[in-house]
């Protein structure tokens, strides 16, 4: 609650590209809806929060070679148990995942 941006696959949301398998399998959930997810087309998922921006920065380079990626959350409404799909373009987002691996920052958020 404290923090101004959230990262992909870190903290609240994902990028993922496929159906509601692909889904289940990241975010290691048995889900109990149906959701229309198109081939080709790549989604992000959130958590317990509506995403109020997301931006991405094609000059910032992320350690698998995909663009840096930051969101704000809307805090004002929390939906602990709620997951929020958002059909994207195909953007070449990446994740930090890794870098928080990669350089070992237990709390690097």
């Amino acid at each position: 609650m404290e923090r101004k941006f959230v990262y992909c696959c870190c903290q609240s949301y994902i990028c993922i590209e496929g159906g509601m398998k692909t889904f289940s399998e990241e975010c290691s959930i048995n889900f109990n809806f149906d959701f229309a997810f198109r081939e080709g087309h790549r989604y992000i998922c959130a958590y317990g929060y509506l995403l109020k921006t997301l931006r991405y920065s094609e000059t910032s380079i992320t350690h698998d070679g995909r663009y840096y990626n930051r969101a704000r959350l809307d805090k004002s409404k929390n939906k602990e148990g709620k997951w929020f799909i958002y059909e994207i373009e195909d953007i070449n987002l990446g994740d930090l995942f890794e870098e928080r691996e990669l350089v070992g920052w237990i709390y690097m958020y």
